[in-house]
């Protein structure tokens, strides 16, 4: 391999992308995703700004992956809870409850939260991943599951943005209670 500048070349294009993945995630997660650069993520991934280019032309291109990418082991997760629960809501709160994500994932949580929070196109995203997937209409939903919604969804926002984090029991005990509601009523 060889090394110029202190950037090594590599020909391995997923692990170079990865490495990008990786180096924007950490970058975005502490300094904000207004604050990264793409200059900033290359020198972190140790590539050329060139090879950072040639996967990622643009910043907004970088950010659509590390949400897309977040979203999608997200959604793996609820289809997995998807395949065992009674309703989609109910999916969702389990898998909000029970996910464990890795300080990696908290931190894609934390930049998706930060993109939807800054960018209409991030939350249409969200929007439309909960209307395919958890609740097409809130309007046409009991008041039970519309709760079970709001619950995880106030969970998984409080997690997130690390305002308070509920013990493994405090979590199993919620579920409980919740799964005790009528969601038909």
């Amino acid at each position: 391999m060889k090394t110029i500048n202190n950037y090594k070349r590599k020909k391995e294009p997923l692990q170079n992308r990865q490495l990008i993945l990786d180096a924007a995630l950490e970058i975005a997660s502490q300094k904000g995703i207004d604050n990264m650069s793409l200059e900033a993520v290359a020198k972190k991934a140790r590539l050329t700004k060139g090879g950072l280019v040639h996967h990622f032309p643009k910043k907004q291109m970088l950010i659509d992956s590390l949400f897309s990418d977040r979203l999608q082991q997200f959604n793996q997760a609820f289809q997995q809870q998807l395949a065992i629960s009674s309703t989609p809501v109910l999916a969702f709160l389990r898998t909000v409850i029970n996910e464990n994500p890795s300080p990696q994932q908290k931190r894609s949580l934390k930049v998706m939260m930060q993109a939807a929070l800054n960018q209409e196109h991030y939350r249409a995203m969200f929007s439309q991943w909960y209307q395919e997937n958890v609740l097409p209409d809130p309007k046409d939903c009991s008041p039970a599951q519309l709760i079970l919604f709001l619950v995880a969804d106030s969970i998984l926002a409080a997690h997130v943005l690390g305002f308070y984090a509920l013990t493994n029991e405090q979590k199993q005990r919620i579920l409980q209670f919740l799964e005790t509601l009528d969601l038909a009523s």
